[in-house]
């Protein structure tokens, strides 16, 4: 296995208290040494993180999840997610 390249992958996240998180992963990417391989390269995984492709992390992704479970048809949220702090959804990435 040998490196091709490196790339940074900043998925969003939630808020811890008023301030943002910012998450920069810097991920490598790997040629495959494998002739049976369909993949000429591959990009490393960060487990627990964020999955394959997903522009938030895991956690955010859950935190959206359960909101808008907790929203009824018309937009009106539920008993259970009134207590819930809407900055968090609030997403901000640095450019």
């Amino acid at each position: 296995m040998e490196e091709h390249s490196w790339y940074r992958r900043q998925p969003a996240d939630t808020i811890i208290g008023t301030y943002p998180v910012i998450l920069v992963l810097v991920v490598r990417r790997f040629f495959c040494d494998d002739d049976s391989c369909n993949a000429t390269t591959f990009a490393q995984q960060v487990p627990g993180i964020a999955q394959r492709w997903a522009r938030r992390t895991t956690v955010l992704d859950t935190m959206i999840e359960a909101i808008g479970l907790a929203v009824d048809d018309v937009g009106t949220p539920c008993t259970q997610c009134t207590h819930r702090d809407p900055r968090a959804l609030q997403v901000t990435r640095p450019d």
